[in-house]
């Protein structure tokens, strides 16, 4: 009898009719889990769940019913559909059922829901809110107080200019300038400031970086008709009205020396210009090296002069513009002269040429002769200098 699910009390070989018919000898075999041996076909009531299982020899089945039928049956759920018109089924703000309500965030239109900052279409285009001039969509592209939707085909400028008199405070045809237009302080800070910056109509004259020191100038006075650029609060380019232009800021050095400088003969020697004329970027070092020092890379014109006092007759004279000190294997020198003596004397020596530099590059100025003792440069500016200037 133990498989039917009743639990026979003080049983024992054999049950009697007396104790088969006391109400008193018998129980339903329950709990709150499940028996640990148990045969096919026998019942359990499980007292946590209020549900009876039946063993089909693997595993406990529920002898269920039907289940509900409709949603309000369900026991998480409201009892009445009544007054609840429009509304959506929600989970509670305590998680542990369902209720009619609105979604938060969302207000009713009609038989639709829509975002509270999105204007209804029934209303004028001044009447739109701060949201919806930051729709991607074409709200522009129409007339009257009707509003275009996002996929309307008539979201375009050439559409906009057919507004009535009003909209932005401008009449029929024609498009406000930026100036005319208030930049809407809803938008975010990097927005606002692009919006500021953009040219209005014809008044524009300069573009500018934000700390205003770095600008570009067309006209600077009424009627200049010239371009001026400035960097970091000093202009650097000028172009003027008749197509002259001025770099102001230009890599470029002039430099001489004064006082003799002894050369020995038959030995490269760097001739040292200590005196500077201008340097506009401090890029040559008059005073231990003697070097000129490329800031930026580019292609520089290379002008040197320097003669020797005394030579004797039929003496070759060489000069050289070295690049980074390579009196070795010459790589990136070049030759500037190379003269003869058609009788002894004095000779000074000039020569010019381009070189590609790159950043931090240096140059120096080297001479030769092929006399037998040592000479001296002449003790005059003009004899020796050497110049270099950035040409691109």
């Amino acid at each position: 009898m133990a498989k039917s699910g009743l639990k026979h009390i003080d049983v024992g070989a054999e049950l009697t009719k007396t104790e088969w018919e006391s109400e008193e000898s018998h129980e339903v075999v329950h709990g709150t889990s499940f028996s640990s041996s148990p045969v096919e076909r026998q019942l359990f009531y499980r007292d946590d769940e209020h549900k009876w299982y039946v063993y089909n020899g693997s595993t406990w089945v529920w002898l269920g019913g039907g289940g509900v039928s409709t949603f309000l049956q369900l026991t998480d759920t409201p009892s009445s559909y009544s007054g609840q018109g429009g509304k959506v089924a929600k989970v509670k703000s305590s998680e542990d059922g369902l209720e009619f309500g609105q979604v938060t965030g969302m207000q009713e239109h009609g038989n639709e829901y829509h975002d509270p900052d999105f204007a209804e279409v029934s209303h004028t285009h001044s009447d739109l809110s701060p949201a919806h001039k930051d729709q991607a969509t074409g709200v522009h592209g129409v007339g009257g107080s009707a509003v275009e939707s996002a996929s309307g085909s008539q979201a375009k400028v050439d559409a906009h200019k057919d507004l009535p008199t009003g909209v932005h405070g401008v009449g029929v045809g024609t498009i406000a300038k930026v100036a005319d237009i208030a930049v809407d302080s809803n938008l975010s800070s990097a927005a606002q400031d692009a919006i500021s910056k953009r040219h209005t109509q014809n008044t524009d004259t300069e573009i500018r970086d934000t700390d205003n020191d770095t600008q570009v100038d067309v006209e600077q006075s009424a009627d200049e008709d010239q371009v001026r650029m400035k960097v970091a609060g000093t202009e650097a380019f000028l172009l003027y009205n008749n197509g002259v232009l001025t770099l102001n800021k230009q890599s470029g050095f002039r430099a001489y020396r004064t006082a003799t400088q002894s050369v020995s003969p038959m030995t490269w020697t760097k001739v040292q210009y200590n005196t500077e004329e201008y340097d506009i970027q401090g890029e040559y070092d008059h005073v231990t090296n003697f070097r000129f020092t490329a800031t930026k890379a580019g292609r520089y014109l290379v002008t040197a002069i320097c003669g020797l006092d005394n030579l004797s007759d039929g003496k070759a004279v060489t000069l050289v513009v070295v690049r980074n000190g390579d009196t070795t294997t010459w790589v990136g020198a070049r030759r500037l002269v190379t003269a003869t003596t058609g009788a002894a004397g004095g000779l000074c020596f000039s020569g010019s040429g381009t070189m590609n530099l790159a950043a931090n590059d240096y140059i120096e100025i080297y001479i030769l002769h092929t006399d037998t003792a040592a000479k001296n440069t002449p003790a005059e500016a003009m004899s020796v200098s050497v110049e270099v200037i950035k040409v691109a």
